[in-house]
């Protein structure tokens, strides 16, 4: 066990898994900032739907040379020696699993909102002004990147030259600089502009 009074703007780290427990000594502010790291069984279960919303599987169970049962009632063995088949279309690998965490991590929580301005500037307004004051992500989004792969807000697109180049600087910065840019990359910083990102 151990104390520690701090003082006004002391930061104290604690490092995970270590119980602890503040008390005000005077009236006054204090901030606990905490970082979550996910269970194994939360991105398990999140990456299970995750396949399952983007899963595409052919086929359909077929047994016509099934035999009859002794016991209408049992499991038949060569029934779920065939639905184990068909379940082994399904797969995944490294790119669907960065493509998961993508969206996964851009995924904005439950008391996260977006709401766009309530009178929105035209397109044209939007690249006159991006020329003159350049952008700056809102707080609140989250954009990530992998190779050209994109991830915003658990969204995912690709993108490619100038365009993947501007998003990366924007994603590690989280502002691009005044100037012209594509009619592909103004187009979608518009869209995210009226939704509110």
């Amino acid at each position: 066990e151990a104390e520690w009074v701090l003082e006004p703007g002391d930061m104290l780290y604690l490092p995970p898994g270590v119980a602890h427990c503040g008390t005000a000594l005077e009236a006054g502010m204090t901030y606990s900032i905490g970082f979550r790291a996910p269970e194994t069984q939360e991105l398990a279960n999140e990456f299970l739907s995750f396949i399952q919303d983007n899963l595409d599987v052919e086929g359909r169970y077929a047994d016509g040379d099934l035999a009859p049962a002794k016991h209408p009632a049992a499991l038949d063995p060569a029934m779920c020696q065939r639905v184990l088949e068909m379940l082994k279309a399904i797969e995944w690998d490294q790119d669907k699993v960065t493509d998961f965490m993508g969206c996964f991590l851009t995924d904005p929580k439950p008391h996260v909102f977006f709401e766009g301005p309530k009178r929105p500037m035209s397109a044209t307004a939007f690249v006159k002004k991006m020329a003159e004051l350049g952008i700056r992500l809102d707080l609140k989004t989250q954009l990530l990147f992998s190779g050209d792969h994109f991830y915003c807000n658990g969204d995912a697109f690709d993108a490619s030259g100038e365009e993947a180049k501007w998003l990366v600087q924007l994603a590690d910065q989280r502002y691009l600089p005044p100037g012209l840019y594509s009619d592909i990359l103004l187009g979608w910083l518009y869209e995210q502009y009226t939704l509110g990102v």
